[in-house]
């Protein structure tokens, strides 16, 4: 590498898809978990682990492991977890719908070093989050997850909040719920239309005035439970906008989709690797940090102007997660060094 990039031995924060099997079918979910055709071909246990031995090399601060449903590979999911501890990684993560949560999987968790977990909560009762998640328990499985990690003591829970047409009216009372459990932080982010959401546009896209209305409803909230929780609103596609205005084309972030394919982001159609041709570390000295620079990459990413551009078909252009994504691979092909 040339440059500022030199300096970079590995991404600073990495998210793995370990699978994209899931037990819910949640109208909201970006990639279409559970019914994605396009990745039926996922690592193996010994690729998987083989994979995890590479990235640890280079001790990232924070390797989160999503899904799918990570808990439906809870043995895979502690071994990687305790590779990746003796390694020196310091926060190990894991994003959940807390559906296969009990006593004995949060201690095998714990034990293994995962430190952060994401449980989603996108309402305040057992009738909202089945209409949004399409599972009559998952109001009560969520609760039970975030009330063995409290009992448990993980250094850092916190819950996914997706608003919707019918939920959003409900963000005060989840975060009613959440103080009374002893959940000190929510993150809330925008539908992203995407996977199946695009099927459900229409009935779970929130209004501009919703949105509004909601922001404000965060700032109002964060001012009462100053002292006892912090409530934030991110943007996953912050990155494409920012890396489009040449404000920064270097990444420290990377991801991995469960059948090992490296996209450039988990919304746009394009992989530029794969780690069972080459290893992830080998695709990170191959100039990963700058594939931004990419002409294919900002081609890609001038389609997006706005969070509803996602639900857009571009003709030529694979829809994200539910068609083949473009691939190109930055060794084979030589694109960058």
């Amino acid at each position: 590498m040339q440059g500022q990039e030199r300096i970079l031995k590995g991404p600073y924060e990495l998210a793995i898809d370990i699978t994209n099997k899931c037990n819910y079918r949640c109208k909201h979910c970006y990639n279409a978990s559970g019914e994605n055709s396009v990745i039926d071909n996922e690592l193996s246990d010994m690729e998987f682990i083989e994979m995890i031995k590479n990235i640890a090399e280079a001790k990232p601060y924070n390797v989160c492991f999503c899904g799918g449903e990570p808990t439906i590979r809870l043995e895979l999911l502690c071994m990687a977890a305790e590779i990746l501890h003796a390694n020196g990684t310091p926060y190990i993560s894991i994003v959940s719908n807390g559906f296969f949560w009990n006593d004995e999987v949060a201690m095998k968790l714990k034990e293994a070093h995962v430190n952060r977990v994401q449980i989603s909560l996108d309402g305040a009762s057992t009738e909202t989050c089945y209409k949004l998640r399409q599972e009559e328990k998952a109001f009560e499985k969520a609760i039970n997850a975030l009330v063995l990690l409290n009992k448990y003591k993980f250094k850092d829970t916190n819950i996914a909040f997706c608003p919707t047409k019918f939920n959003i009216t409900e963000f005060e009372s989840v975060c009613n719920i959440c103080k009374d459990i002893g959940i000190s932080e929510i993150r809330v982010q925008p539908l992203m239309l995407s996977g199946r959401a695009r099927k459900y546009v229409h009935e779970l896209l929130p209004s501009h005035e919703q949105y509004i209305d909601l922001l404000k409803k965060i700032d109002f909230l964060n001012v009462v439970y100053s002292n006892t929780m912090n409530i934030s609103w991110g943007d996953p596609l912050d990155h494409i906008f920012r890396f489009k205005s040449g404000q920064n084309d270097i990444t420290t972030y990377a991801s991995i989709k469960a059948n090992g394919d490296i996209p450039i982001s988990p919304y746009l159609p394009l992989s530029v690797g794969n780690v069972r041709k080459h290893s992830f570390l080998d695709y990170w000295r191959a100039g990963l940090p700058i594939v931004w620079r990419l002409d294919i990459a900002k081609k890609l990413a001038d389609n997006l102007m706005c969070m509803t551009d996602m639900a857009r078909h571009v003709e030529e252009v694979p829809d994200t997660w539910w068609e083949e994504d473009i691939k190109i691979d930055i060794i084979d092909d030589h694109l960058l060094y």
